[in-house]
């Protein structure tokens, strides 16, 4: 399974994308987390789409191995995050995408050129980790059937 986390500038993907891991692994998942550091530190110097595309194929292996592929990497463009998608539904790979708004409006859409999910899976709009990684959480354990 991918859990693909998305937001805004600002909106904390990274910090939750850890504190999911974290929670999954308190709960005998076994999980990674992937995010533009680990990309940055031998896969990928791209930016932009080739690092969106590499994460997509990072989570897909780790998924496809059993460990849960935590992803928290900028993927602004919908179109992107659909390419994502649709190689994990032909791989079998269940995909979770994690839409996080960001209530503080840190960046705006029409300032930063982010497009937001249409029909993301989970929506969370607060701003207290925790409380956000347990709704992820949740969701995560009923598809894995725990």
């Amino acid at each position: 399974m991918t859990i693909w986390i998305t937001g805004r500038g600002g909106a904390g993907t990274v910090e939750l994308a850890r504190e999911v891991r974290r929670q999954l692994f308190d709960a005998g998942v076994m999980a990674a987390v992937v995010d533009r550091d680990v990309l940055r530190c031998g896969l990928s110097a791209d930016p932009d789409t080739e690092d969106v595309r590499r994460a997509g194929e990072v989570a897909c292996l780790f998924a496809g191995a059993g460990v849960v592929a935590v992803v928290a990497v900028g993927s602004p463009r919908r179109a992107e995050r659909e390419v994502v998608r649709v190689r994990h539904q032909a791989a079998g790979v269940p995909f979770v995408e994690v839409f996080v708004d960001n209530a503080k409006g840190l960046q705006r859409e029409a300032e930063d050129g982010y497009e937001p999910p249409v029909q993301a899976d989970v929506v969370i709009t607060s701003g207290e980790v925790g409380v956000a990684a347990g709704v992820v959480l949740a969701r995560v354990l009923a598809d894995l059937g725990r």
